[in-house]
């Protein structure tokens, strides 16, 4: 999101209108909020979305066209949610936690906004308890939740810019305690008023990046969630990047990425009863980042347990992969594939279910097939049975229906490519599988 000028402004709105600028993690930029009652003679400062529609955007009091003000992505009017922190207070908009909140420039302060994401007027100001309401100039904030003790958000950064005569107080950590923000300490930033502070988490870690008009600035900080003052560090911070000639930094956010989890492709997964094993296979495309796959099993189709794990190719043509489950579960039992991804997540291939009562009178000659035609013994069938020739990537290629009781059943194969494929007979109650072979 970003709302901004490049020079101050002194018409209305209705004549230059605010347009609050949406760009998305693929770089497109969408220009259709066009705003006509907002920062009148003003200049914007700072919009949020939650979801790409809403909007909720902040400016400094004018001709009752500033304060904190709610609109929709594309609209041209806005209605006023809150104007009570008072003159050139309101800086920056964000949301956490669900939570709108303000900056407020004439002291250190952050205050939420209503409760949760109002779009209506007159909502109040709740200023956090313990932050300070007299002194420095607070903009961009950064929310954290590092404390598993502390119900919600524990961890805050501040950017204040100290350009009110007091002394660049850079970044300021507070953690909540008891209901009320202890502060930790803060860094100075080199180069002048830090206006921007966002922040990555990763574990008790907090990468917080700044920026100055003069710097960004990045600092690991690994002291987290802090009860006692002044335990935040007072290292210096590294600076990253400096604007061109004649620029400054404002602000900074942190652009979502498009991941993909798990891009691989599940084509098929099988399991057949023979002589005694039971035999698991699948079929994958497009593994990337894949690590394993694991085979699992259960007794009664809701608790797994891994029997074996085979390692991903991580190609993006098509593999095929086996296991054999040498010591089955007598009776019913149920297999399924837990894909793994190499950065931890994982998903799950559909559950197959093997009855070795039945899957022992569930089976075809002749194995391998070279004439035409193959017949298939079956267990004593009830109604709406159905008998199915799949490939080895899972596609169905022909499919028969089974009368009542019928003991076997012979198909024509002769129309069918050299190659392996699998039988799969089902009733209302059971899904047996089998393989064979036509040369």
């Amino acid at each position: 999101m970003m709302a901004g000028y490049t020079a101050a402004l002194t018409d209305n709105a209705s004549t230059t209108n605010r347009v609050v600028a949406i760009v998305d993690n693929l770089s497109n930029i969408n220009t259709t909020t066009s705003l006509t009652d907002f920062a009148n003679a003003n200049n914007p400062i700072s919009a949020v979305t939650s979801n790409g529609t809403d909007i909720w955007v902040c400016a400094n009091y004018s001709n009752g066209t500033g304060g904190t003000r709610y609109t929709t992505k594309g609209a041209t009017t806005t209605t006023q949610v809150n104007n009570t922190i008072g003159g050139n207070g309101p800086r920056i908009v964000n949301i956490f936690g669900g939570q709108l909140y303000v900056s407020n420039n004439t002291n250190s302060s952050i205050v939420a906004i209503g409760s949760g994401l109002p779009v209506t007027g007159s909502q109040a100001v709740n200023n956090l308890a313990g932050l300070p309401t007299g002194t420095g100039r607070a903009y961009q904030f950064f929310f954290a939740d590092l404390n598993p003790a502390v119900a919600g958000l524990d961890v805050l950064y501040i950017a204040d810019d100290g350009s009110n005569g007091t002394t660049n107080q850079g970044i300021q950590k507070y953690s909540l305690v008891g209901g009320s923000w202890l502060f930790n300490g803060s860094i100075a930033v080199q180069g002048g008023s830090l206006r921007g502070v966002t922040g990555v988490v990763s574990g008790n870690t907090v990468t917080v990046v700044a920026v100055s008009p003069n710097g960004i600035f990045t600092y690991a900080d690994n002291t987290g969630y802090s009860t006692s003052a002044g335990s935040f560090s007072s290292a210096t911070i590294t600076t990253y990047k400096s604007p061109a000639t004649g620029g400054q930094f404002r602000g900074v956010a942190l652009t979502p990425q498009a991941v993909s989890v798990l891009p691989l492709n599940l084509l098929s997964f099988n399991a057949v009863y023979t002589n005694g094993v039971v035999n698991t296979s699948w079929t994958t495309a497009n593994e990337v980042n894949t690590s394993n796959f694991v085979v699992e099993r259960s007794a009664d189709g809701s608790h797994f347990t891994g029997i074996g794990t085979v390692a991903a190719r991580n190609t993006i043509s098509v593999n095929s992969y086996t296991f054999d489950d040498i010591a089955p579960l007598e009776g019913v039992s149920y297999y399924r594939l837990k894909m793994s991804d190499k950065d931890g997540s994982y998903t799950y291939s559909p559950v197959v279910m093997i009855n070795r009562v039945l899957a022992a009178s569930f089976n075809c000659y002749p194995n391998p097939v070279i004439v035409g035609m193959l017949t298939v013994n079956l267990p004593a069938s009830s109604s709406n049975a159905v008998l199915q020739v799949v490939s080895m990537q899972g596609s169905v290629i022909s499919s028969y229906n089974i009368a009542p009781n019928a003991m076997q059943r012979a198909i024509n194969v002769s129309a069918l490519s050299s190659g392996q494929y699998i039988l799969v007979y089902r009733n209302t109650a059971t899904t047996l599988t089998t393989r064979f072979i036509k040369q």
